[in-house]
């Protein structure tokens, strides 16, 4: 496979991606809930599109079975996504990802893990509380330390259970 096949490939998808938010976060939002994150990728079993949904209290399975309904008849009206996949709507459970300055603002004092996408003070992972949150940075005391990071740097930051 070509470099350049794989790059329309993931043009593709990500424009699937996006066009897919757009159509969810309406639904969502006329439901009281949020779209925590949104994968659509190739696995085992095909191609699988998978919505981690949250509001406050939490989802439950009736939730997701709504959301999924909804979702699953605006996809076979707007034609989205070609050929035949999985739809999963789910919570995102104890360790929840957290994508924005929102979902750090609100999980401030909660211990959390985070990896950066380019090393800092020599290494990449550090698990901590949210200390503070900025604009666009955060600061986590990691063993009474204070790091602060970018949070256009951080590649993956979830909440840690003890």
């Amino acid at each position: 496979m070509s470099a350049f096949y794989f790059s329309q490939k993931m043009e593709k998808v990500l424009k699937i991606i996006e066009e897919v938010r757009e159509m969810v976060i309406p639904i969502l939002e006329e439901q009281k809930m949020e779209l925590v994150d949104l994968h659509y990728r190739m696995e085992q079993n095909g191609w699988v599109l998978r919505l981690l949904v949250d509001k406050p209290g939490g989802v439950n399975v009736d939730d997701c079975a709504l959301v999924s309904r909804e979702v699953s008849a605006h996809l076979d009206v707007r034609n989205l996504i070609p050929g035949k996949y999985l739809l999963e709507v789910s919570s995102p459970g104890i360790n929840r990802p957290l994508k924005s300055i929102e979902d750090f603002s609100r999980f401030i004092g909660s211990r959390i893990s985070l990896q950066l996408a380019v090393p800092s003070d020599g290494r990449r992972n550090f698990t901590g509380k949210i200390a503070g949150v900025g604009t666009e940075e955060i600061t986590v005391d990691v063993d009474g330390k204070n790091y602060s990071f970018k949070i256009d740097g951080i590649k993956k930051a979830t909440l840690k259970v003890l």
